[in-house]
């Protein structure tokens, strides 16, 4: 059963979710060619790590250049994908 999640008078839910013994996975995928919906899922994966034990977002670059994915490989970005999982425990992925 996927429960929603209640943080800020925002209500949010995960696409999908894992349940592995006592082990929560909450899954967000999000589609886009812009960053307001990549900064939407890593705010909703944000919420979501402060309820489950680990959150996985993958993110579906759609712009014609993959210009997303392209911007993700920068060591600037490498770095700041490294710090969702180091310090909140989100797998960040772009394709």
């Amino acid at each position: 059963a996927v429960h929603r999640t209640h943080k800020s008078s925002m209500m949010n839910r995960p696409d999908m979710i894992f349940e592995i013994d006592a082990m929560k996975i909450a899954i967000e995928f999000k589609r886009g060619d812009s960053g307001g919906s990549l900064r939407s899922g890593i705010g909703q994966s944000l919420i979501y790590s402060t309820d489950y034990d680990f959150t996985i977002f993958l993110f579906i670059d759609t712009s014609d250049n993959s210009t997303i994915v392209n911007c993700s490989r920068s060591e600037e970005e490498e770095r700041f994908i490294e710090n969702l999982w180091k310090n909140h425990n989100i797998k960040f992925i772009v394709v």
